[in-house]
């Protein structure tokens, strides 16, 4: 991302402020994937950052050299996209009965509960978290890869 900023140097304001926009995108999404590690946040967070940077490579009007670092920028955050996915799959999951959330994610996450919750609640968007009817479908992360890692 800084590559590309500097490369941009000499261009006109708009061509330097592409290429600031794709720095900083490009920073956005190191932070969504550090963010989401510690359990601030969520892949979705990480491909919301990464759609900003595609969107901002894909405006990107500067110099062939700054255009080749912006587009090997992008492939980079793919790539670290890919490994954070694959650290943290997701799986699906029926609920069996009736229960709140907070005590689904003591079961199945023990210790970890309060940052599962957190995640399953952002991922599905549960209208009544403390109600969740036997027969809902969620997306949550698989609980014996977070405990293999």
């Amino acid at each position: 991302g800084a590559l590309v900023s500097s490369l941009s140097a000499g261009s006109t304001a708009a061509i330097q402020e592409q290429g600031v926009a794709v720095s900083r995108a490009s920073a956005g999404v190191l932070s969504a994937i550090q963010d989401a590690d510690a359990g601030l946040g969520t892949v979705l967070d990480v491909d919301a950052s990464l759609g900003a940077l595609t969107s901002a490579v894909r405006t990107y009007a500067g110099p062939q050299a700054a255009r080749r670092a912006a587009a090997v920028c992008l492939s980079h955050a793919l790539q670290a996209r890919a490994r954070f996915a694959a650290k943290r799959p997701l799986i699906g999951h029926t609920v069996a009965a009736s229960t709140s959330l907070g005590v689904l994610c003591q079961r199945l996450y023990g210790g970890a509960a309060l940052t599962a919750k957190a995640e399953i609640l952002r991922i599905n968007r549960l209208a009544t978290p403390y109600n969740v009817p036997a027969g809902t479908a969620l997306l949550i992360p698989d609980p014996a890869k977070l405990i293999a890692s």
